[in-house]
């Protein structure tokens, strides 16, 4: 004779959990060039280029399933139990809060000379701003419940 027994068979499974990044600015330059007097002039020409990342983390959390196993008992007459098992289920979650922090960046600005207020031109200067970035951890969680088959 024989009881059917309830074991948890787990195993771990790996989610990504995304969110966006901060927008990541860039500045190219193209050149211009056009005629005057019959002589060709050509500038550079700044050109503002912003991206917005995507950023992913793998996360990673138990599933869980109950597999019927059969145990050999000794039974001299008939006799019915209750078996009781647990039935589990997780869950994967992130907590994520924003951290700010200071920032030195080169932005490109036009400079005039003071003498000649025609002649100007673009140099890189440090500017120093507030960044925010998110941090994440894992909060994933496991519940279980007890089910008595009859």
């Amino acid at each position: 004779e024989y009881v059917t027994k309830y074991e948890d068979e787990c195993w771990t499974v790996q989610e990504e959990v995304c969110h966006d990044g901060y927008e990541e600015c860039e500045t190219d330059y193209t050149q211009e060039c056009k005629y005057v007097h019959y002589q060709e002039v050509c500038h550079d020409v700044p050109k503002k280029v912003c991206t917005k990342p995507k950023i992913c983390n793998p996360v990673d959390r138990q599933q869980c399933k109950k597999v019927a196993v059969k145990v050999p008992v000794a039974v001299a007459t008939c006799q019915c139990e209750e078996v009781p098992h647990e039935e589990c289920s997780s869950t994967a979650e992130e907590e994520c809060q924003v951290v700010e922090e200071l920032v030195e960046r080169l932005v490109v600005r036009e400079e005039c000379n003071e003498e000649v207020k025609f002649v100007c031109e673009d140099r890189e200067v440090p500017v120093t701003s507030l960044a925010e970035e998110s941090v994440c951890k894992d909060v994933s969680s496991v519940a279980c419940r007890e089910v008595v088959n009859k």
